[in-house]
């Protein structure tokens, strides 16, 4: 299973998308049935593309505009996260 979260994949939050993903990990470990494996660790490399279109992909992480523009066809939306740099306004997100 492929578990990516490439989007502002950016050096200074890579240790918040490996917390984020261990947490959701250990949701998704507790919740899915025993014969799906949820990986240890996220995905970093390979084609973005590829692998939103995958029947591998069990949770990845685009843009709005990729989801708008046909993701949406091949994948379900889980949530959008809302993240906090210095001198970055927060976002918000309707949906």
């Amino acid at each position: 299973m492929i578990a990516r979260l490439p989007m502002y994949d950016w050096p200074e939050l890579k240790e918040q998308h490996a917390a984020m993903w261990q947490h959701l990990a250990a949701v998704l470990r507790e919740d899915l049935p025993a014969d799906i494996t949820v990986p240890e660790l996220l995905t970093e490399d390979g084609d973005i593309v590829q692998q939103w279109c995958s029947s591998s992909l069990l949770v990845g992480q685009t843009c709005g505009l990729p989801f708008a523009q046909g993701l949406h066809k091949h994948t379900s939306l889980l949530g959008s996260p809302a993240y906090r740099l210095a001198g970055c306004n927060v976002g918000n997100t309707t949906v």
